[in-house]
């Protein structure tokens, strides 16, 4: 099972990790 903090934790990485796979146009 994964855990309520494990998951924040992993969909807060993913999530950087997908801002920074985009283009920097995007960010804006």
């Amino acid at each position: 099972e994964i855990r309520l903090k494990d998951q924040e934790l992993i969909r807060a990485l993913f999530e950087r990790a997908t801002s920074l796979s985009l283009p920097p146009k995007k960010m804006k």
